[in-house]
């Protein structure tokens, strides 16, 4: 990058451009922008960045736009009050019902990453960018997870007992009548090893004992949620069990 580019701070004109966008066309013509989108010259655009102060929200057509760019590439919210030296947090943002939030709200539901200053800024970035191998473990000092929770949850591999072959990724969650579940990082799982993934909330009565499921496909296709007895619901596992072609099982 030559030294005029790397001396520019940023372009009036384009923010003038976007101030009068706002200002002369009708409040429902909504629009969002991104501070940064990261692009290696053999791959194209490798991630989305944009930086949000710890008061700043999330909003509505954020959310949208964001739910639309992690089909394409990974988004991360950077969140720092001191540009110039860090700390800085990286949130690992996945899909989202479109409202506004607050950056406590999106610490609570995503991964969260610590980055000192630029330096550790630099490595991590070198990794989003696949320039280097992942040099330490994300569960040491610079990770935290909101209110101690994993954030993929509960996941379950079900597999053959015989054969011990996986069959399908279960990311599990109480039904506290969520509408949502973040499910990107077991369904990018679920893609890898070539398996099918759902997300399944159960729900259980005044005794603890489970009363309901509902369950949906995620990967390798979405699916409509489907409401389940404990009854249908063994009966669904059984039949991930049945589609298996068991190789040992052949001989027994």
């Amino acid at each position: 990058m030559d030294k005029r580019k790397l001396d520019l701070k940023g372009s009036p004109s384009r923010d003038e451009f976007k101030y009068q966008h706002k200002r002369k066309l009708p409040s429902n013509f909504y629009a969002t922008d991104l501070d940064l989108a990261l692009v290696e010259t053999d791959e194209g655009i490798v991630a989305f960045l944009d930086y949000k102060n710890p008061r700043d929200l999330l909003t509505f057509t954020e959310t949208l736009a964001y739910n639309q760019l992690i089909e394409i590439a990974p988004v991360y919210i950077i969140v720092s009050e001191d540009l110039e030296h860090g700390p800085f947090e990286v949130i690992y943002y996945d899909e989202m019902p479109p409202k506004d939030y607050t950056m406590e709200d999106l610490r609570r539901e995503f991964l969260v990453i610590r980055l000192e200053d630029w330096g550790e800024f630099k490595e991590w970035e070198e990794y989003i960018r696949g320039r280097i191998a992942k040099k330490k473990e994300l569960t040491k000092n610079n990770v935290s997870m909101g209110s101690n929770a994993t954030p993929i949850g509960r996941l379950s591999i079900e597999y053959c007992s015989i054969c011990h072959e996986p069959l399908a990724l279960i990311e599990v969650a109480k039904d506290s009548g969520q509408s949502h579940k973040s499910h990107m990082v077991t369904k990018k799982l679920a893609e890898k090893a070539g398996l099918p993934a759902y997300v399944v909330f159960y729900k259980v009565n005044e005794k603890g004992e489970i009363i309901q499921f509902r369950v949906r496909q995620v990967a390798p296709t979405e699916g409509e949620e489907q409401i389940m007895t404990p009854e249908q619901y063994a009966d669904f596992l059984r039949k991930l069990h049945r589609k298996h072609s068991c190789l040992i099982a052949s001989f027994l």
